[in-house]
C-alpha cells in the first residue's frame, strides 16, 4: 500500500501529486514477501525540531514525520519532505507540556528484565 499526497493549488483546487517511485511512503510485502501489507493507522508527528541531511552539504529545516502502523504490527516512519516551497513557514513546532501534570506519578520507568 502506498500513501497518496493532495496538493492545493488555488481555494478549491484540489489535486493528487504523482510522486516518484523512490520518494513515495510505501509499506513493505508481508514476511512471506508475496502479499500485501495494510495500514491500521496512521499519524503526522509535527513536533520533530532536529534539520535533516540532504544531498552531502545541504540541511533542510525540521519537516513533519508521517508514522503508518500495519496490520502486521510494523511501525514505518516517512519524512514528510517538502522541497517546492523551502520558504514556507514551518509545520513543526517544540512539544508543550500538558497543562495537568497530576497523574504523571502513576507511572514508573522502571527497567524490567
Amino acid at each position: 500500500m502506498e500513501l497518496g499526497v493532495l496538493g492545493c493549488q488555488s481555494e478549491n483546487n484540489w489535486l493528487q501529486w504523482v510522486q516518484e517511485d523512490a520518494s513515495r511512503a510505501e509499506l513493505p510485502l508481508a514476511k512471506s514477501h508475496q502479499e500485501e501489507t495494510f495500514p491500521i493507522g496512521l499519524t503526522v508527528d509535527t513536533s520533530i525540531q532536529y534539520t535533516l541531511p540532504w544531498g552531502e552539504n545541504q540541511k533542510l529545516p525540521p519537516m513533519p514525520l508521517v508514522c503508518i502502523y500495519s496490520h502486521e504490527g510494523l511501525l514505518c516512519l516517512f519524512f514528510a519532505v517538502n522541497l517546492l516551497q523551502l520558504s514556507a513557514d514551518s509545520l513543526c513546532s517544540p512539544p508543550q507540556l500538558p497543562s495537568d501534570l497530576s497523574g504523571l506519578s502513576l507511572f514508573t520507568n522502571a527497567v524490567r528484565r
